[in-house]
């Protein structure tokens, strides 16, 4: 949610925005660490816990998507706070600011793959199996599909959103001259336009 926002308004960091952004590659600095802890099924079925056979597995599978995630952030939060304190910061480091925000999307691979394993995974196991025990189990996975389809279309056009604010500020004479009645609410007219283009 916040990466395409933060791309589409060009907000500086500084304040709670460097103290989330700090936390948020911490995150993913432990994760990145502990993945060479965590156990794995291989094909067969078999549970392997032992240490060489998780690191080894660790760096030919998904070792190379957390470091590109973890190196993003360090680099993205090093280029903003250097451009902060530069007053006339160059178009080449904007440019690079821009790309490594960008690049902060692959989380959402690293978030999928979170969402597939660990306690969410076990949490969602837990609720299909208590309401199958409830004879619920349809309705359930129906309300589920369609709680998931209401997130993936709100996610959408927030992105979408985000997309047409960048293009109009980006564009010779940005849509609040053309549009003064949407100076004050840029995000709601981004929005209404992702919406009805979707």
């Amino acid at each position: 949610i916040w990466i395409p926002y933060q791309f589409a308004w060009d907000l500086k960091l500084e304040g709670v925005m460097l103290v989330i952004s700090c936390i948020t590659a911490g995150f993913w600095t432990l994760d990145l660490i502990l993945g060479f802890w965590t156990g794995y099924r291989t094909k067969s079925g078999r549970l392997v816990m032992t240490f060489k056979g998780i690191f080894w597995h660790y760096l030919r599978t998904t070792f190379l998507g957390n470091l590109i995630v973890v190196a993003t952030d360090y680099a993205s939060i090093a280029l903003e706070l250097n451009s902060n304190s530069q007053t006339d910061a160059s178009g080449s480091t904007a440019v690079a600011i821009k790309f490594a925000r960008v690049l902060k999307v692959n989380r959402i691979l690293r978030l999928e793959a979170l969402f597939r394993t660990g306690r969410v995974a076990l949490t969602l196991d837990y609720v299909t199996t208590y309401m199958r025990k409830l004879g619920l189990d349809e309705q359930y996975s129906f309300s589920l599909r369609v709680m998931k389809l209401i997130l993936v279309i709100l996610w959408v056009n927030h992105f979408g959103s985000c997309i047409w604010h960048a293009a109009g500020e980006s564009a010779m004479q940005g849509w609040e001259e053309s549009y003064p009645e949407t100076k004050n609410v840029p995000y709601i007219t981004g929005f209404f336009w992702s919406t009805s283009a979707m």
